[in-house]
């Protein structure tokens, strides 16, 4: 008798159920991940933003991303950034928002003022 060399159709299923398993333990903890990395991107744009008003202050703070050298959007590209006022002599507040999938609902408008307030609590 010739013996033949290569896998059983049970070895085969056991290797597939030990991928899936492992999967469906990856995966989510990869999605959580993947959140909170674009989370950061907004963080770390807003604070960065936050760091260049208070360097431009003199007199008042600014509006324009070019005072202040900066972009409108965030290094990875997940979030737009805008500068509002209602009087520029006494602070400012940034706004990061984006629509991305890959974030939290409740996360897609986060804000720093010139207070040092941030909101949503739970994305920060």
């Amino acid at each position: 008798m010739k013996k033949h060399n290569g896998f059983t159709l049970l070895e085969l299923m056991i290797v597939v159920v030990i991928i899936g398993i492992l999967s469906a333990i990856a995966y989510p903890s990869y999605s959580e991940y993947i959140k909170q990395a674009r989370l950061e991107d907004a963080q770390t744009g807003l604070l960065v933003l936050a760091s260049r008003q208070e360097r431009f202050y003199r007199d008042t703070y600014t509006t324009s991303f070019t005072d202040l050298n900066y972009s409108s959007t965030s290094e990875d590209g997940y979030f737009e950034f805008k500068i509002t006022s209602d009087d520029l002599l006494s602070g400012y507040l940034l706004t990061a928002t984006s629509e991305s999938a890959e974030i939290d609902e409740g996360c897609w408008t986060m804000t720093l003022s010139s207070t040092g307030a941030k909101t949503p609590k739970d994305c920060w």
